[in-house]
């Protein structure tokens, strides 16, 4: 009895949580109006210099090779793309994860090609670690 409580609870739970169908959709129509090159562009412009990065088995960046991607983040930042995972809850969500991550590969790749030919003065600030100080 009380399995069955906890899994009807556990499942409930799951089902409030996660994104509906709609609302993959929609933020699937907002990936593919906008345009990856002129977003980076503008974005670069205005001193924001963080790529993209999504979640499926572990965290990666669309468009680039792990080891420049995870440089990049560490150097200017991440924008992680929200509702992208390998642990699929329909097909609407593949929809979506497959238009967001073809929109950050394009944005990703433009920035490094902007970051590239115009290095930034720029680095994020590395926070300081103080071991059992008070």
């Amino acid at each position: 009895m009380k399995t069955l409580r906890v899994t009807s609870i556990l499942l409930t739970t799951l089902l409030f949580v996660g994104c509906s169908t709609s609302e993959y959709d929609r933020m699937a129509t907002g990936y593919r109006d906008r345009s990856p090159s002129d977003e980076a562009t503008s974005d670069f412009d205005s001193h924001d210099y963080k790529i993209f990065s999504a979640m499926g088995f572990a965290r990666y960046y669309p468009g680039l090779d792990p080891v420049v991607g995870r440089r990049l983040a560490v150097e200017y930042g991440e924008k992680v793309l929200p509702g992208t995972t390998d642990a699929l809850e329909s097909r609407s969500q593949a929809k979506y994860i497959k238009v967001a991550t073809d929109f950050a590969a394009g944005y990703n790749k433009k920035k490094v090609s902007l970051i590239e030919q115009n290095p930034p003065k720029f680095k994020r600030q590395k926070k300081a670690w103080r071991a059992n100080r008070p």
